[in-house]
């Protein structure tokens, strides 16, 4: 799976923290495009645009033009600035292969390779949050409540919905490659469906109040 730009740009948006790391595997065939996008990571890197842990292999790889070993394929990224980021995703992007976190959260099994698993993995968060006692107390107040799907790599996601008849009012979408829910600008990462629960009976309770003042 090659990536496309507008999925490394977003990708890079959606991480919980500056300093999370990314692990960037670029394509096994060391064509003028790879070589292109190395040199603008090692610009990158020496400008101070972001930091590539293994400036060693990078110089290497430029070099000689070759990988030598597999391993030598993935880069560990951090601290990509702001101003940098379309660089990077026009320059570096079609040349990466595969683009993930560093480490484990609780929606991870949502970037598996493995579709079964994804569609099995969803089914069961959409279970824990959208249990009978929760439904029965959203759609009390007179609305609806839904979920949504999309698990297309590189970036699924699950939505929770609530409407009222046409209009949503309330939606939480939990977002598999960062392990966050979207609907903070603060980098709140999922860690149960009591947050779920706790938005969206908030965000529908105070549509509900402002309805019928």
């Amino acid at each position: 799976m090659i990536m496309e730009t507008c999925n490394v740009e977003s990708m890079f948006k959606r991480l919980p923290f500056p300093s999370a790391v990314v692990l960037v595997t670029f394509k096994r065939k060391i064509d003028n495009e790879v070589m292109r996008a190395l040199q603008t990571l090692s610009t990158l890197n020496m400008d101070s645009s972001l930091n590539v842990k293994e400036k060693l292999v990078l110089m290497a790889v430029l070099q000689s033009r070759t990988w030598d070993h597999d391993q030598n394929r993935t880069f560990e990224i951090t601290s990509l600035k702001p101003y940098a980021l379309q660089s990077f995703s026009t320059s570096v992007g079609p040349a990466i292969e595969i683009m993930k976190m560093q480490g484990e959260h609780r929606l991870n099994a949502l970037v598996t390779g493995r579709q079964r698993r994804r569609q099995d993995f969803a089914s069961e968060i959409i279970a824990k949050i959208l249990t009978p006692p929760f439904v029965t107390e959203i759609e009390s107040w007179g609305v609806e409540i839904s979920h949504e799907l999309n698990l297309e790599l590189p970036l699924p996601e699950i939505s929770i919905v609530v409407r009222d008849g046409e209009s949503v009012i309330a939606k939480v979408t939990l977002d598999g490659w960062s392990g966050r829910i979207m609907e903070s600008d603060l980098p709140i990462a999922y860690s149960g469906p009591e947050q779920v629960w706790s938005i969206l009976q908030t965000k529908a309770m105070d549509y509900i109040e402002a309805a019928t003042s």
